[in-house]
Protein backbone atom coordinates (compact mmCIF):
# COMPACT_ATOMS: atom_id res chain seq x y z
CA UNK A 1 0.00 0.00 0.00
CA UNK A 2 1.37 3.58 -1.26
CA UNK A 3 2.36 6.12 1.38
CA UNK A 4 -0.70 8.54 0.64
CA UNK A 5 -2.95 5.64 1.23
CA UNK A 6 -1.79 5.02 4.84
CA UNK A 7 -3.26 6.49 8.24
CA UNK A 8 -1.26 7.17 11.17
CA UNK A 9 -2.34 7.38 14.86
CA UNK A 10 -1.24 10.95 14.74
CA UNK A 11 -4.11 11.49 11.73
CA UNK A 12 -6.62 9.69 13.13
CA UNK A 13 -6.21 11.45 16.38
CA UNK A 14 -6.63 14.89 14.66
CA UNK A 15 -9.63 13.85 12.49
CA UNK A 16 -11.10 13.07 16.17
CA UNK A 17 -10.45 16.46 17.40
CA UNK A 18 -11.73 17.86 14.47
CA UNK A 19 -15.13 16.27 14.81
CA UNK A 20 -15.55 17.28 18.19
CA UNK A 21 -14.37 20.43 17.85
CA UNK A 22 -17.36 20.94 14.64
CA UNK A 23 -19.73 19.46 17.84
CA UNK A 24 -18.60 21.42 20.07
CA UNK A 25 -18.94 24.45 18.31
CA UNK A 26 -22.41 23.59 17.17
CA UNK A 27 -24.10 22.44 20.44
CA UNK A 28 -22.49 24.79 22.85
CA UNK A 29 -23.76 27.95 21.33
CA UNK A 30 -27.22 26.01 21.26
CA UNK A 31 -26.95 25.72 25.16
CA UNK A 32 -26.12 28.99 25.63
CA UNK A 33 -29.07 30.28 23.60
CA UNK A 34 -31.51 27.66 25.69
CA UNK A 35 -29.79 28.16 29.18
CA UNK A 36 -30.57 32.10 28.58
CA UNK A 37 -33.75 31.19 27.78
CA UNK A 38 -34.06 28.93 30.86
CA UNK A 39 -32.87 31.60 33.29
CA UNK A 40 -35.02 34.24 31.89
CA UNK A 41 -38.38 32.09 32.32
CA UNK A 42 -37.28 31.01 35.81
CA UNK A 43 -36.38 34.44 36.33
CA UNK A 44 -39.32 35.61 35.30
CA UNK A 45 -41.34 32.58 36.93
CA UNK A 46 -40.28 33.80 40.33
CA UNK A 47 -41.35 37.72 39.83
CA UNK A 48 -44.19 36.60 38.32
CA UNK A 49 -45.40 34.62 41.56
CA UNK A 50 -43.93 37.64 44.21
CA UNK A 51 -45.90 40.11 42.26
CA UNK A 52 -49.33 37.80 42.06
CA UNK A 53 -48.62 37.07 46.05
CA UNK A 54 -48.64 40.85 46.38
CA UNK A 55 -51.77 41.70 44.15
CA UNK A 56 -53.38 39.32 46.08
CA UNK A 57 -52.79 41.11 49.13
CA UNK A 58 -54.02 44.19 47.70
CA UNK A 59 -50.81 45.69 46.83
CA UNK A 60 -50.29 48.03 43.39
CA UNK A 61 -48.22 46.25 41.03
CA UNK A 62 -49.80 47.40 37.74
CA UNK A 63 -50.13 51.31 36.73
CA UNK A 64 -53.39 50.67 36.54
CA UNK A 65 -53.11 50.33 40.71
CA UNK A 66 -50.83 53.13 41.62
CA UNK A 67 -53.19 55.57 39.26
CA UNK A 68 -54.60 58.13 41.52
CA UNK A 69 -58.26 57.86 41.69
CA UNK A 70 -60.00 59.58 39.07
CA UNK A 71 -62.45 62.12 40.93
CA UNK A 72 -65.02 64.90 39.52
CA UNK A 73 -63.81 67.71 39.29
CA UNK A 74 -66.17 69.66 40.87
CA UNK A 75 -65.18 67.41 44.10
CA UNK A 76 -61.49 67.55 43.26
CA UNK A 77 -59.59 70.70 45.45
CA UNK A 78 -56.29 69.78 42.51
CA UNK A 79 -58.16 71.95 39.94
CA UNK A 80 -58.30 75.21 42.28
CA UNK A 81 -54.67 74.20 43.07
CA UNK A 82 -53.58 73.76 39.39
CA UNK A 83 -55.11 77.15 39.07
CA UNK A 84 -53.52 78.87 42.14
CA UNK A 85 -50.21 77.41 40.65
CA UNK A 86 -50.58 78.71 37.39
CA UNK A 87 -50.88 82.34 39.16
CA UNK A 88 -47.16 82.21 40.02
CA UNK A 89 -44.77 84.31 38.88
CA UNK A 90 -43.30 83.03 36.49
CA UNK A 91 -40.01 84.75 37.39
CA UNK A 92 -38.89 86.68 40.32
CA UNK A 93 -36.30 88.77 41.43
CA UNK A 94 -37.86 89.06 44.89
CA UNK A 95 -37.43 85.11 44.86
CA UNK A 96 -33.98 85.55 43.76
CA UNK A 97 -33.31 88.26 46.47
CA UNK A 98 -34.68 86.27 49.57
CA UNK A 99 -33.02 82.87 48.29
CA UNK A 100 -29.73 85.06 48.48
CA UNK A 101 -30.73 86.28 51.70
CA UNK A 102 -31.37 83.01 53.25
CA UNK A 103 -28.16 81.57 51.67
CA UNK A 104 -25.50 84.67 52.75
CA UNK A 105 -27.31 84.41 56.78
CA UNK A 106 -27.24 80.29 56.70
CA UNK A 107 -30.71 80.03 58.11
CA UNK A 108 -33.86 80.04 57.29
CA UNK A 109 -36.30 83.07 57.84
CA UNK A 110 -37.94 83.23 61.25
CA UNK A 111 -39.60 84.90 64.06
CA UNK A 112 -38.59 87.66 64.97
CA UNK A 113 -38.73 89.21 61.80
CA UNK A 114 -35.48 91.44 60.81
CA UNK A 115 -36.05 94.77 58.81
CA UNK A 116 -34.78 93.23 55.44
CA UNK A 117 -36.75 90.12 55.86
CA UNK A 118 -40.03 92.25 56.11
CA UNK A 119 -39.45 94.07 53.58
CA UNK A 120 -38.72 90.98 51.13
CA UNK A 121 -41.54 88.72 52.71
CA UNK A 122 -44.26 91.78 51.97
CA UNK A 123 -43.21 91.92 47.94
CA UNK A 124 -42.83 88.30 47.84
CA UNK A 125 -46.54 87.28 49.42
CA UNK A 126 -47.83 90.29 47.88
CA UNK A 127 -47.06 89.25 44.18
CA UNK A 128 -48.72 85.93 45.34
CA UNK A 129 -51.81 87.42 46.83
CA UNK A 130 -54.19 85.76 44.25
CA UNK A 131 -53.25 82.54 45.13
CA UNK A 132 -54.63 82.54 48.21
CA UNK A 133 -58.37 82.31 47.61
CA UNK A 134 -58.26 78.82 45.01
CA UNK A 135 -56.42 77.37 47.59
CA UNK A 136 -58.94 78.21 50.26
CA UNK A 137 -61.62 76.54 47.56
CA UNK A 138 -59.27 73.49 47.58
CA UNK A 139 -59.24 73.13 50.80
CA UNK A 140 -63.00 72.49 51.11
CA UNK A 141 -63.51 69.79 48.26
CA UNK A 142 -64.15 66.32 49.74
CA UNK A 143 -60.71 65.22 47.36
CA UNK A 144 -57.22 66.40 46.45
CA UNK A 145 -56.28 64.21 43.71
CA UNK A 146 -53.69 64.83 40.61
CA UNK A 147 -54.87 64.82 37.42
CA UNK A 148 -51.85 64.45 35.78
CA UNK A 149 -52.17 60.89 33.60
CA UNK A 150 -49.49 58.37 35.00
CA UNK A 151 -48.19 57.37 31.53
CA UNK A 152 -44.72 54.95 31.61
CA UNK A 153 -42.16 55.66 32.18
CA UNK A 154 -42.35 57.12 35.35
CA UNK A 155 -38.66 57.72 35.19
CA UNK A 156 -39.41 60.74 32.93
CA UNK A 157 -42.30 61.51 34.59
CA UNK A 158 -42.50 65.40 34.80
CA UNK A 159 -44.02 66.70 37.96
CA UNK A 160 -44.00 70.58 37.49
CA UNK A 161 -47.49 70.74 40.06
CA UNK A 162 -44.64 69.89 42.91
CA UNK A 163 -42.44 72.60 42.33
CA UNK A 164 -45.61 74.81 42.33
CA UNK A 165 -47.07 73.16 46.14
CA UNK A 166 -43.74 73.99 47.55
CA UNK A 167 -44.23 77.62 46.11
CA UNK A 168 -47.48 77.62 47.74
CA UNK A 169 -46.30 76.45 50.97
CA UNK A 170 -43.47 79.04 51.12
CA UNK A 171 -46.07 81.83 50.45
CA UNK A 172 -48.37 80.60 53.37
CA UNK A 173 -45.27 80.52 55.56
CA UNK A 174 -44.51 83.79 54.63
CA UNK A 175 -47.71 85.51 55.19
CA UNK A 176 -48.02 83.08 58.65
CA UNK A 177 -45.48 84.95 60.16
CA UNK A 178 -46.34 88.41 58.69
CA UNK A 179 -49.46 88.18 60.25
CA UNK A 180 -48.24 86.72 63.57
CA UNK A 181 -45.36 89.12 63.92
CA UNK A 182 -48.49 91.74 63.25
CA UNK A 183 -50.45 90.05 66.38
CA UNK A 184 -53.15 88.80 63.48
CA UNK A 185 -53.05 85.32 64.90
CA UNK A 186 -56.48 83.97 63.45
CA UNK A 187 -55.10 84.67 59.87
CA UNK A 188 -51.45 83.26 60.93
CA UNK A 189 -53.05 79.83 61.92
CA UNK A 190 -55.84 79.76 58.88
CA UNK A 191 -52.53 79.94 56.70
CA UNK A 192 -50.69 77.17 58.72
CA UNK A 193 -53.73 75.12 58.26
CA UNK A 194 -53.75 75.81 54.31
CA UNK A 195 -50.31 74.31 54.22
CA UNK A 196 -52.03 71.02 54.80
CA UNK A 197 -54.22 71.06 51.64
CA UNK A 198 -51.11 71.45 50.14
CA UNK A 199 -49.60 68.61 51.64
CA UNK A 200 -52.62 66.08 50.56
CA UNK A 201 -52.36 67.49 47.32
CA UNK A 202 -48.14 66.65 47.24
CA UNK A 203 -49.08 63.02 48.36
CA UNK A 204 -51.29 62.22 46.02
CA UNK A 205 -48.70 62.18 43.21
CA UNK A 206 -48.16 58.32 42.62
CA UNK A 207 -44.21 58.50 43.54
CA UNK A 208 -42.05 58.69 46.52
CA UNK A 209 -41.07 62.63 45.73
CA UNK A 210 -44.76 63.29 46.07
CA UNK A 211 -44.92 62.06 49.88
CA UNK A 212 -41.26 63.55 50.31
CA UNK A 213 -42.80 67.28 49.12
CA UNK A 214 -45.71 66.62 51.12
CA UNK A 215 -44.19 65.82 54.25
CA UNK A 216 -41.69 68.88 53.46
CA UNK A 217 -44.94 71.20 53.51
CA UNK A 218 -45.87 69.53 56.86
CA UNK A 219 -42.88 70.16 58.10
CA UNK A 220 -43.17 73.91 57.80
CA UNK A 221 -46.43 74.35 58.78
CA UNK A 222 -44.80 72.77 61.97
CA UNK A 223 -42.31 75.01 62.84
CA UNK A 224 -44.07 77.34 62.20
CA UNK A 225 -46.54 76.37 64.72
CA UNK A 226 -43.71 76.02 67.19
CA UNK A 227 -42.54 80.09 66.56
CA UNK A 228 -46.08 81.30 66.77
CA UNK A 229 -47.40 79.60 69.57
CA UNK A 230 -45.52 81.99 72.46
CA UNK A 231 -47.35 84.74 70.74
CA UNK A 232 -50.87 83.44 71.69
CA UNK A 233 -52.50 86.11 74.06
CA UNK A 234 -55.21 85.13 76.66
CA UNK A 235 -57.50 87.88 74.86
CA UNK A 236 -57.35 86.01 71.72
CA UNK A 237 -57.54 82.35 73.17
CA UNK A 238 -60.57 83.49 75.68
CA UNK A 239 -62.88 83.23 72.37
CA UNK A 240 -64.14 80.03 72.11
CA UNK A 241 -63.64 79.51 68.12
CA UNK A 242 -60.31 80.42 68.74
CA UNK A 243 -59.56 78.01 71.73
CA UNK A 244 -61.44 75.39 69.66
CA UNK A 245 -59.04 76.05 66.51
CA UNK A 246 -56.02 75.60 68.60
CA UNK A 247 -57.49 72.49 70.21
CA UNK A 248 -58.15 70.92 66.63
CA UNK A 249 -54.63 72.13 65.72
CA UNK A 250 -52.96 69.90 68.82
CA UNK A 251 -55.42 67.06 67.63
CA UNK A 252 -54.28 67.22 64.65
CA UNK A 253 -50.51 67.59 65.17
CA UNK A 254 -50.50 64.30 67.02
CA UNK A 255 -52.67 62.33 64.52
CA UNK A 256 -49.84 60.13 62.61
CA UNK A 257 -52.03 57.72 60.80
CA UNK A 258 -52.64 59.94 57.48
CA UNK A 259 -48.79 60.67 57.00
CA UNK A 260 -47.99 57.18 57.89
CA UNK A 261 -50.23 55.69 55.17
CA UNK A 262 -49.06 58.36 52.85
CA UNK A 263 -45.24 56.87 53.70
CA UNK A 264 -46.18 53.63 52.93
CA UNK A 265 -48.01 54.59 50.05
CA UNK A 266 -44.94 56.46 48.48
CA UNK A 267 -43.09 53.18 49.01
CA UNK A 268 -45.34 51.34 47.64
CA UNK A 269 -45.05 53.68 44.44
CA UNK A 270 -41.64 53.49 44.61
CA UNK A 271 -41.90 49.99 44.15
CA UNK A 272 -43.48 49.75 41.46
CA UNK A 273 -41.37 52.55 39.54
CA UNK A 274 -38.29 50.35 40.14
CA UNK A 275 -40.01 47.93 37.85
CA UNK A 276 -40.87 50.63 35.27
CA UNK A 277 -37.34 52.13 35.15
CA UNK A 278 -35.94 48.85 34.78
CA UNK A 279 -38.12 47.94 32.20
CA UNK A 280 -37.46 51.59 30.21
CA UNK A 281 -33.35 50.90 30.92
CA UNK A 282 -32.97 47.92 29.79
CA UNK A 283 -34.85 48.77 26.46
CA UNK A 284 -37.99 46.63 26.68
CA UNK A 285 -39.58 49.54 25.96
CA UNK A 286 -39.46 52.74 24.12
CA UNK A 287 -39.40 56.13 25.56
CA UNK A 288 -43.43 57.82 25.11
CA UNK A 289 -44.18 61.31 26.13
CA UNK A 290 -47.64 60.99 25.79
CA UNK A 291 -50.74 58.57 26.97
CA UNK A 292 -49.69 55.96 23.55
CA UNK A 293 -48.96 52.38 25.10
CA UNK A 294 -44.85 51.59 24.77
CA UNK A 295 -43.99 49.35 22.17
CA UNK A 296 -42.02 46.53 23.50
CA UNK A 297 -38.73 45.53 22.02
CA UNK A 298 -38.74 41.78 21.53
CA UNK A 299 -34.68 41.61 21.12
CA UNK A 300 -33.59 43.84 24.40
CA UNK A 301 -36.40 41.94 26.13
CA UNK A 302 -34.81 38.49 25.21
CA UNK A 303 -31.36 39.82 25.61
CA UNK A 304 -31.08 41.31 29.07
CA UNK A 305 -34.39 38.95 30.21
CA UNK A 306 -32.51 37.29 33.30
CA UNK A 307 -30.63 40.12 34.31
CA UNK A 308 -33.81 42.09 34.38
CA UNK A 309 -36.19 39.89 35.93
CA UNK A 310 -33.70 39.09 38.81
CA UNK A 311 -32.85 42.72 39.51
CA UNK A 312 -36.52 43.47 39.69
CA UNK A 313 -36.95 40.45 41.95
CA UNK A 314 -34.70 41.21 44.49
CA UNK A 315 -35.76 45.05 44.51
CA UNK A 316 -39.04 43.74 44.68
CA UNK A 317 -38.83 41.94 47.47
CA UNK A 318 -36.32 44.63 49.14
CA UNK A 319 -38.99 47.43 48.93
CA UNK A 320 -41.38 44.91 50.05
CA UNK A 321 -39.35 44.29 53.36
CA UNK A 322 -38.75 48.25 53.61
CA UNK A 323 -42.60 48.42 53.29
CA UNK A 324 -43.13 45.82 56.28
CA UNK A 325 -41.27 47.83 58.65
CA UNK A 326 -41.87 51.26 57.53
CA UNK A 327 -44.29 51.76 60.40
CA UNK A 328 -41.55 50.66 63.42
CA UNK A 329 -42.58 53.42 66.69
CA UNK A 330 -39.47 55.28 66.44
CA UNK A 331 -36.54 56.18 64.10
CA UNK A 332 -33.97 53.95 65.60
CA UNK A 333 -36.36 50.90 65.70
CA UNK A 334 -36.58 51.71 62.09
CA UNK A 335 -32.67 51.08 61.94
CA UNK A 336 -32.61 48.18 63.17
CA UNK A 337 -34.67 45.92 61.27
CA UNK A 338 -33.27 47.98 58.55
CA UNK A 339 -29.80 46.48 58.99
CA UNK A 340 -30.19 43.58 57.09
CA UNK A 341 -31.12 45.10 53.59
CA UNK A 342 -28.29 48.01 54.51
CA UNK A 343 -26.03 44.56 54.27
CA UNK A 344 -27.50 43.02 51.81
CA UNK A 345 -27.11 46.64 49.96
CA UNK A 346 -23.30 46.43 50.96
CA UNK A 347 -23.20 43.28 49.64
CA UNK A 348 -24.21 43.98 45.82
CA UNK A 349 -22.62 46.96 45.98
CA UNK A 350 -19.69 46.50 43.34
CA UNK A 351 -20.79 43.36 41.53
CA UNK A 352 -21.15 42.82 37.78
CA UNK A 353 -24.18 40.64 38.07
CA UNK A 354 -26.19 43.29 40.25
CA UNK A 355 -25.48 46.02 38.62
CA UNK A 356 -29.09 46.91 37.50
CA UNK A 357 -29.59 46.61 41.46
CA UNK A 358 -27.05 48.79 42.44
CA UNK A 359 -28.38 51.16 39.93
CA UNK A 360 -31.82 51.66 41.49
CA UNK A 361 -31.38 49.83 44.98
CA UNK A 362 -30.74 53.13 47.22
CA UNK A 363 -31.14 52.59 50.57
CA UNK A 364 -34.34 54.26 51.72
CA UNK A 365 -32.70 54.77 55.69
CA UNK A 366 -32.83 58.62 54.46
CA UNK A 367 -36.22 58.50 53.12
CA UNK A 368 -37.56 57.22 56.80
CA UNK A 369 -35.33 59.86 58.89
CA UNK A 370 -37.74 62.59 56.63
CA UNK A 371 -40.92 60.66 57.67
CA UNK A 372 -40.03 60.22 61.26
CA UNK A 373 -38.55 63.61 61.79
CA UNK A 374 -41.27 65.17 60.27
CA UNK A 375 -43.81 63.36 62.63
CA UNK A 376 -41.32 64.56 65.71
CA UNK A 377 -41.37 68.52 64.90
CA UNK A 378 -45.31 68.01 64.30
CA UNK A 379 -45.24 66.38 67.91
CA UNK A 380 -43.15 69.20 69.26
CA UNK A 381 -45.45 71.72 67.61
CA UNK A 382 -48.29 70.58 69.85
CA UNK A 383 -46.48 70.68 72.88
CA UNK A 384 -45.48 74.28 72.17
CA UNK A 385 -48.93 75.12 71.74
CA UNK A 386 -50.23 72.89 75.10
CA UNK A 387 -47.56 74.51 77.18
CA UNK A 388 -49.16 77.99 75.66
CA UNK A 389 -52.59 77.38 76.86
CA UNK A 390 -51.38 76.19 80.08
CA UNK A 391 -49.55 79.30 80.82
CA UNK A 392 -52.28 81.42 79.55
CA UNK A 393 -54.97 79.33 81.73
CA UNK A 394 -52.32 79.70 84.83
CA UNK A 395 -51.39 82.74 85.17
CA UNK A 396 -48.40 82.82 82.95
CA UNK A 397 -46.85 80.08 85.15
CA UNK A 398 -44.89 77.68 83.58
CA UNK A 399 -45.85 73.55 83.93
CA UNK A 400 -43.51 71.68 86.36
CA UNK A 401 -43.52 69.04 83.86
CA UNK A 402 -45.02 67.93 80.47
CA UNK A 403 -47.66 65.38 82.66
CA UNK A 404 -49.28 68.84 84.11
CA UNK A 405 -50.55 69.13 80.31
CA UNK A 406 -52.32 65.98 80.54
CA UNK A 407 -55.12 65.24 80.16
CA UNK A 408 -56.85 68.94 79.76
CA UNK A 409 -54.38 69.79 76.91
CA UNK A 410 -52.80 66.94 75.89
CA UNK A 411 -53.91 63.36 75.62
CA UNK A 412 -50.34 61.87 76.75
CA UNK A 413 -47.05 63.88 76.89
CA UNK A 414 -45.96 62.38 73.73
CA UNK A 415 -42.66 60.27 72.69
CA UNK A 416 -39.91 61.29 71.04
CA UNK A 417 -39.88 58.84 67.87
CA UNK A 418 -36.19 60.45 66.87
CA UNK A 419 -35.42 58.04 70.16
CA UNK A 420 -36.52 54.77 71.67
CA UNK A 421 -39.04 54.79 74.33
CA UNK A 422 -38.42 58.29 75.23
CA UNK A 423 -40.16 61.35 75.83
CA UNK A 424 -40.00 64.79 74.58
CA UNK A 425 -38.22 66.42 76.67
CA UNK A 426 -38.50 69.62 78.60
CA UNK A 427 -36.54 72.08 80.95
CA UNK A 428 -38.08 75.36 82.31
CA UNK A 429 -35.78 78.19 83.85
CA UNK A 430 -34.19 81.16 82.24
CA UNK A 431 -34.66 80.05 78.68
CA UNK A 432 -37.83 77.43 78.46
CA UNK A 433 -37.29 74.84 76.09
CA UNK A 434 -39.06 71.64 74.80
CA UNK A 435 -36.68 69.02 72.50
CA UNK A 436 -36.35 65.94 70.61
CA UNK A 437 -32.73 64.10 70.55
CA UNK A 438 -32.73 64.52 67.04
CA UNK A 439 -31.26 62.42 64.34
CA UNK A 440 -28.13 60.67 65.95
CA UNK A 441 -30.90 59.36 69.06
CA UNK A 442 -28.37 61.05 71.80
CA UNK A 443 -29.54 63.10 73.86
CA UNK A 444 -27.45 66.52 74.14
CA UNK A 445 -28.94 68.12 76.76
CA UNK A 446 -31.17 70.63 74.42
CA UNK A 447 -27.87 71.30 72.39
CA UNK A 448 -29.45 73.45 69.57
CA UNK A 449 -28.40 73.36 65.86
CA UNK A 450 -25.76 75.17 65.02
CA UNK A 451 -25.37 77.16 61.83
CA UNK A 452 -24.69 75.31 58.47
CA UNK A 453 -21.27 76.59 58.58
CA UNK A 454 -20.03 75.29 62.16
CA UNK A 455 -22.18 71.78 61.46
CA UNK A 456 -18.94 70.08 60.85
CA UNK A 457 -16.22 69.88 63.42
CA UNK A 458 -12.95 68.13 62.26
CA UNK A 459 -14.64 66.47 59.64
CA UNK A 460 -17.20 65.14 61.93
CA UNK A 461 -21.40 66.15 62.20
CA UNK A 462 -21.15 68.30 65.23
CA UNK A 463 -24.20 66.56 68.22
CA UNK A 464 -27.42 68.80 68.69
CA UNK A 465 -30.95 68.28 69.53
CA UNK A 466 -33.56 69.84 67.74
CA UNK A 467 -34.54 72.54 70.12
CA UNK A 468 -37.72 74.35 69.95
CA UNK A 469 -37.90 77.42 72.28
CA UNK A 470 -41.18 78.51 74.36
CA UNK A 471 -40.14 81.76 74.38
CA UNK A 472 -39.38 84.12 71.00
CA UNK A 473 -35.97 84.72 71.24
CA UNK A 474 -33.82 87.50 69.82
CA UNK A 475 -31.80 86.89 66.78
CA UNK A 476 -28.42 87.71 66.89
CA UNK A 477 -27.05 90.31 64.00
CA UNK A 478 -25.87 88.21 61.22
CA UNK A 479 -22.64 87.46 60.52
CA UNK A 480 -21.69 89.74 57.66
CA UNK A 481 -23.96 92.62 59.36
CA UNK A 482 -21.79 92.59 62.07
CA UNK A 483 -18.84 92.19 60.12
CA UNK A 484 -19.50 95.37 58.01
CA UNK A 485 -20.69 97.44 61.37
CA UNK A 486 -16.92 96.67 62.40
CA UNK A 487 -15.76 98.15 59.11
CA UNK A 488 -17.68 101.42 59.84
CA UNK A 489 -14.85 103.93 61.02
Amino acid sequence: MSDEHQSTPDGHSHRRWLRIAKWVFAVVPVLLVLGHLLWGKLAESRLRNELQRLASVGDPVTLEAIAPRVVSNALNGWIELSQAIALLPKSSDIERQLNDLTTEMEEDVRLPLRDNERDLLQKFVAERSSTREPIVRASTRPFIVTTQPVVPPLIMREMPELKGLRELCDTLKYDAQLHAEAGDLTPALENLSLIKTLARAASSEPTLIGSLVGVGCRSVAALQLTEIAPLLTLDWLSTTANRDAVEAMIRDLLEDGPIDREFVYGLKCERFGVLDSLDFLTGAMTTTRGPATPTPNTFARYLLRPLSSSAKLKLVKRQTRTIEIANEKNYPGFKRAYQPILKEIDKTRGSKIDILVNLLGQSMERVASVHYRCLTERRLAAVALAVRMYRLDHGDEWPASLDALVPEYLPAVPLDLMASGKRIQYRAGDRPVIWSVWEDGSDDGATPQPPRAARYVNGSIARFDLVVDLLTQPRPVPATQSSEEEDEP
